[in-house]
């Protein structure tokens, strides 16, 4: 049997179909052809066909293997780009659930943070209320012994000049008797002359 074939830029191949051989590993048909002669010249001289095999050899594929393998590299590539279609999904999955539970970290944190300075405004304010109470316990306690200690002065002064009107008057009673005891002198001294 015999191929005749042309290429391109006008070769042309005559080749000597030499038969089928099963390909090594696979199970699957080829058929294995030999390089009879090229550029026109077609000869089935024993030699040329000796001469063409060992110049090149060709390897013809059966079109259902070919259509075979075309539907699988389809398959892979549909697989190959489902599988990066799911990883990019899977991605987004990710960084979509990554992105909510940051979001929801802040919002905790957020909402800490604000029950945080809410304590500490009540405490300020309980502080300064604290602070304000007993700076006005102290105010008024300065405020009653300040008039507690000028009421005492008061009275103590009052007390005092009492004491010195009295204290005055028993010196006018004692000069009093001390004259009425001095004219009783004098009178009995009178009398006993």
């Amino acid at each position: 049997r015999t191929l005749l074939t042309a290429g391109d830029d006008g070769a042309i191949f005559l080749m000597s179909v030499s038969g089928l051989a099963p390909s090594v590993g696979s199970g699957e048909e080829t058929l294995t052809t030999t390089l009879g002669s090229t550029a026109g010249a077609a000869t089935a001289a024993a030699t040329d066909m000796a001469m063409a095999a060992s110049a090149a050899e060709a390897v013809l594929v059966l079109r259902s293997l070919v259509r075979k393998r075309s539907e699988q590299s389809k398959k892979l590539r549909a697989e190959n780009h489902a599988l990066k279609n799911s990883l990019d999904n899977e991605r987004q999955r990710l960084e979509a659930e990554c992105q909510a539970k940051v979001q929801e970290a802040r919002q905790k944190d957020q909402a800490e943070i604000q029950e945080l300075s809410r304590r500490r405004d009540v405490i300020t304010k309980a502080m300064q209320r604290k602070a304000s109470e007993s700076e006005q316990i102290m105010r008024s306690m300065v405020s009653s012994h300040t008039q507690a200690a000028e009421q005492l002065g008061s009275l103590y002064e009052k007390k005092v000049s009492f004491e010195e009107e009295r204290y005055g008057d028993l010196l006018a009673e004692q000069s009093r008797l001390e004259d009425q005891i001095k004219q009783a002198q004098d009178q009995l001294a009178r009398q006993l002359k």
